[in-house]
Order: C-alpha cells, then structure tokens, then sequence
C-alpha cells in the first residue's frame, strides 16, 4: 500500500492549521473591536507628547543658557584674581 507524498503533506499541514486559527480569529475580533478606542485616545497623546517636547526644550535652554552665565562669572572672577584668564 503505497501512501502518495501529498497526502503526507496535507495530514502534516492539516492539524497546523487550527490552533493557527484559533488564534488568529479572537485575535482580528479583539483588534477591530479596539481601534475606535484607540483612535479616541490618539489626540491626547499627541497633545502631550507636544507638551514635553516643548517643556523639555525649555528646561534645555535654561539650563544651557544658565551654563553659559556661570562660564562668564568664572571668567570675570579668574581675570579679577589673575589678571588674565585661566581656564
């Protein structure tokens, strides 16, 4: 009794197939019944990722700009001491 090589290869894919769709169907369901929620919640995240990119852009300027004022009073006071500049 001679078993064809498709046959062997339609049992092997036969059973792959189901636990394949078992969870490919709750898993398109579960999706499509939360995109409306997400795309509810998709301005607010914006809105607040653009808050802290502005914040943050802020505090670095501050910061860099704070930087740049102690630099200078480092100056002034070593020139005030040393009569030149040390660095």
């Amino acid at each position: 009794m001679a078993v064809d090589k498709a046959q062997i290869r339609l049992k092997m894919y036969d059973g792959a197939r189901q636990p394949t769709l078992t969870w490919i169907v709750p898993l398109l369901a579960f999706s499509v019944g939360c995109v409306p929620v997400v795309h509810r919640n998709v301005p607010s995240f914006a809105n607040a990722v653009t808050l802290a990119t502005e914040n943050s852009k802020s505090a670095f300027d501050a910061m860099e700009q704070q930087h740049e004022d102690v630099q200078a009073e480092r100056t002034v006071i070593s020139y005030e001491k040393h009569g030149s500049i040390q660095r």
